[in-house]
């Protein structure tokens, strides 16, 4: 008589098996539902940092000969001296002036820098017609540019820190540099900031000797340009005669 009991119990019926089946599902279907809006808002809470991060953390776009150098300055508005030399191995106000200015005008946060495509606006351009005698009578003539004359002399490198060599004479493994212009822009806004590297094609022969064979049979000095992307109107603007800020 017990043992039918226990028979009896055990049995169950097709609707309490449906009903058994449906809610193992409904709640294996919830607990993939959880999992999925707990992985969702943990992608999305990532997000929200990294974007966060991008547009509070700032890189400046400098070139790096502007790191970890010594050089004198002088800043030229419309062709004239606003500023005798200041330099930056002393810890004079008016360098550090111009140092906060110009770490400014090139300085970015990741966001911005991706959002307008400066991060990877970095060039270098070599122009066979590009001698300091014609720069000088064709840029510079009555134009607002710094002047960086450096202690000791630069090697010209690519934006990843590789040493550039010359894509006009295949000779020329390196450059070595002392004075660089930097062109101010007097406009607001991100743009071009060109940076003119003064320099000569010079190559050592078997001898061990260097010679300037320069480009064509022209030798003596040629510029090759930096481009890099900022805003220097404030530079301009605190340096410009004109200038309420001045």
């Amino acid at each position: 008589m017990e043992e039918k009991e226990i028979k009896e119990e055990k049995v169950v019926t097709d609707d309490e098996l449906y009903a058994k089946i449906e809610t193992e599902k409904m709640l294996k279907s919830k607990r993939n539902k959880n999992i999925i809006m707990i992985t969702s808002l943990a992608l999305v809470l990532a997000v929200v940092v990294v974007v966060i991060c991008l547009a509070t953390i700032r890189v400046n776009l400098k070139p790096n000969f502007l790191s970890d150098t010594n050089y004198l300055a002088t800043v030229y508005i419309d062709g004239e001296p606003e500023t005798g030399e200041m330099s930056n191995s002393s810890s004079s106000d008016n360098f550090n002036e111009f140092n906060n200015l110009l770490n400014e005008s090139m300085s970015q946060t990741y966001f911005a820098g991706l959002f307008n495509g400066s991060m990877f606006n970095y060039s270098i351009t070599e122009n066979r017609n590009n001698t300091f005698s014609n720069f000088d009578s064709e840029t510079l003539e009555n134009a607002s540019y710094v002047i960086l004359e450096f202690t000791e002399p630069q090697t010209l490198l690519n934006h990843n820190g590789s040493v550039y060599s010359s894509r006009l004479n295949s000779t020329i493994t390196s450059f070595k540099f002392n004075y660089v212009y930097m062109i101010l822009n007097e406009e607001e806004g991100v743009q071009n900031i060109d940076f003119y590297v003064v320099t000569r094609y010079i190559r050592t022969n078997n001898d061990g000797v260097e010679e300037d064979i320069g480009l064509g049979g022209v030798t003596g000095d040629y510029v090759i340009r930096i481009t890099t992307q900022g805003d220097t109107s404030a530079l301009f603007d605190r340096y410009d005669p004109n200038s309420e800020n001045e």
